[in-house]
């Protein structure tokens, strides 16, 4: 997932299932057939719109094994939008791409 800013608000509707993604790898035991979940999550300071806040929950995921990271803009443009999400299953796999995700408070 790349993006140029992160909102708390936007945040908290995807960190519970990320957190449980990463949670459910790591009390997986030896046993368990199930792909490890792997999260990379690229966010930047472009215009210093991301949420202080929101920056302390990746940190979580980044406890939990995520790879974040967040991009220096230093005053150039960055203004990503990427969203990959795939999930292999006994009958193949799904991926879901998109370059926009946003809820609207109209």
């Amino acid at each position: 997932m790349a993006v140029a800013f992160v909102m708390q608000t936007g945040l908290r509707l995807l960190l519970p299932d990320l957190m449980e993604s990463l949670q459910r790898h790591l009390n997986a035991n030896e046993s368990t057939t199930q792909q490890a979940a792997q999260i990379r999550f690229l966010t930047s300071d472009y215009l210093d719109v991301t949420d202080p806040v929101a920056l302390r929950q990746l940190m979580l995921l980044r406890e939990l094994g995520a790879d974040v990271r967040v991009y220096e803009t230093a005053r150039s443009s960055f203004h990503m939008k990427a969203y990959i999400f795939t999930k292999a299953s006994t009958d193949g796999s799904t991926t879901l791409c998109t370059s926009l995700m946003a809820v609207s408070m109209a």
